[in-house]
């Protein structure tokens, strides 16, 4: 609906907007790890830290709450932004840690029908992490690229001018290739997500980055896993 009418919209998925991801998306497309065969997705952070009764919206599935609608929502879009929506999700689990009514911990491999499988783990009670971090590793036919917000490793089998990059390992900082914005809001991220929405709005034949119709495709991925490990558990109880 949202498409027919030509209505400016937005989901706040912010990883399209930063720079190291965006780069990553850009260095995939051109064939950089030639074709991609799989991928590792992480998002770490230390939101729930003690027993959690169900209080406020994180404690309920039902506003919005648990780790996979959080947190895990976040890492899936990425996974959709650069490799693609997948088909289907296998061995997914829901893990309590310290909440009573929802997932702390997540993760489910993910299956395309092109032949790609990647792993999904995501855990926001990690005390080992002071911010919320997102990791990414691809391995393709010519090479392999971890990437999270702050910096980006690629190792090639052989060297590419056009980047200039060589052959073995090469690594790009944020502070390389970063998009100076205007104010600092948690991130230059956030800030650039918020000036595309209004230069979207400001000229709609401009191309938008992060739509309700993206947002749909990531809650079908969170559907997958959460019907999947449904199914795993109907099964094992009738085992």
């Amino acid at each position: 609906m949202a498409d027919e009418s030509g209505l400016v919209n937005q989901v706040g998925y912010v990883n399209r907007f930063n720079d190291m991801f965006l780069k990553a998306k850009e260095l995939i497309e051109n064939g950089m790890l030639g074709k991609i065969i799989r991928f590792k997705s992480e998002m770490f952070s230390n939101t729930i830290s003690k027993e959690n009764e169900g209080e406020g919206w994180r404690g309920s599935e039902e506003s919005g709450g648990g780790c996979l609608n959080e947190m895990g929502s976040h890492a899936i879009d990425l996974v959709n932004y650069i490799i693609g929506v997948p088909d289907s999700a296998s061995g997914s689990m829901l893990n309590k840690v310290y909440s009573k009514n929802v997932d702390d911990i997540f993760s489910s491999t993910l299956i395309y029908k092109n032949g790609i499988t990647g792993t999904l783990y995501v855990n926001w009670c990690d005390p080992s992490y002071r911010k919320p971090s997102n990791k990414l590793e691809i391995f393709g036919q010519e090479g392999k690229l971890l990437v999270d917000q702050h910096d980006l490793k690629i190792f090639l089998k052989e060297p590419n001018p056009k980047y200039n990059l060589k052959k073995g390992w090469n690594i790009v900082y944020i502070t390389d290739i970063f998009n100076n914005v205007p104010f600092y809001v948690r991130g230059n991220e956030f800030t650039s997500q918020l000036y595309h929405f209004i230069d979207c709005i400001n000229d709609r034949s401009k191309g938008r980055i992060c739509t309700f119709r993206d947002a749909s495709e990531t809650q079908k991925v969170l559907n997958f896993v959460r019907e999947d490990f449904k199914n795993r558990r109907i099964n094992d109880e009738n085992n």
